[in-house]
């Protein structure tokens, strides 16, 4: 995907569009990033999106990540076509 990718924030890092899909594989019930982990990406500016209910198994609510700042996509197509760097367990 096009984007910020190259492009600089304040602080003088790569901003980029970060993916967290659900994880697909049996009986995994981890999230690759928590709530706190997102809002300190977000706060260094980058951009996160979570797949729906991605965090549901790992005790994480999609409220949780709302409530710092996350971007939800409805599906892993979703997802994979507006990320550019995406993070799994």
């Amino acid at each position: 995907p096009t984007g910020s990718v190259g492009k600089k924030n304040n602080n003088r890092f790569f901003i980029m569009k970060i993916g967290i899909p659900t994880e697909v594989k049996l009986a995994e019930r981890r999230v690759a990033l928590t709530p706190r982990a997102c809002k300190e990406l977000i706060k260094a500016g980058h951009e996160v999106y979570l797949q729906k209910n991605a965090g549901k198994n790992a005790g994480f609510l999609d409220a949780d990540y709302e409530k710092v700042g996350v971007k939800f996509k409805a599906d892993a197509k979703g997802l994979y076509s507006v990320a550019e760097l995406v993070v799994k367990v």
